[in-house]
Order: C-alpha cells, then structure tokens, then sequence
C-alpha cells in the first residue's frame, strides 16, 4: 500500500488469471446460410422480436441448445423460418 496523505491510498494488487475449471457438456446448433452472410445473418438474429445472440466459429452460427428449453427452441426456429433462413422444421 502505498498513502499519499491521510485519506489517499493506493493498493498494487497482482492480476488474477480465472481459468475454468469445469467444462459443461453442451450440443449446439449449427447453420450455415446459403443465401446471405454469417455476418448479416448474425445481425438480423440480435434484431428479432426475441433476440437470439449466436456463437460464430468458423465461418457457422453455433446456437447452443444447453440453454434453450423447448418453447425457446420452438420460438427461435420459428423467428428464423420467418426470416427464410430455416427450410424444415424437424429441429423441433
């Protein structure tokens, strides 16, 4: 600690490195577009009525069904067949 006066104090504190140290089994939902962008797909999807907010790796929207119930499920697909994104409607 260093004290400049009476009531001015600077603590030097040591970064803290957080590494995870339990990984979560986890599925996800890929989709590829053919007939626009990940980039722009990805943009449309934060701006639906309910936004989805996707993982993009490797050029594919990852959805990671870990965290959807079905009714989520059920509402993203049908946001994105709106969307003409989605052809089947298997995924439910």
């Amino acid at each position: 600690m260093i004290t400049l006066n009476s009531s001015l104090s600077f603590f030097i504190i040591k970064p803290i490195i957080a590494v995870a140290v339990n990984v979560l089994p986890s599925a996800a939902v890929a989709i590829h577009p053919e007939k626009i962008s990940v980039p722009e797909l990805e943009e449309r999807m934060r701006h639906l009525p309910v936004p989805i907010i996707p993982r993009t790796v490797n050029d594919t929207i990852l959805l990671d069904v870990r965290t959807l119930d079905k009714d989520a499920m059920t509402l993203a697909v049908k946001q994105l067949k709106e969307m003409d994104i989605l052809e089947e409607t298997s995924l439910l």
